[in-house]
């Protein structure tokens, strides 16, 4: 059951982030910092979601 769950949210932390990278190449965020948002933006309202 907890690989299930920790499967389920590495697979919603991608689609996140998936979603979040396109946005911001959209609104024409260079590569890195795309990627950076990408990755630092599920993270943060995991944080925000902890307190």
């Amino acid at each position: 059951m907890k690989i299930t769950i920790a499967l389920l949210a590495l697979v919603a932390y991608l689609a996140i982030a998936d979603i979040t990278y396109d946005i911001a190449r959209h609104h024409q965020f260079e590569q890195p910092v795309a990627i950076g948002t990408a990755v630092a933006w599920p993270v943060f309202w995991v944080f925000m979601a902890g307190n």
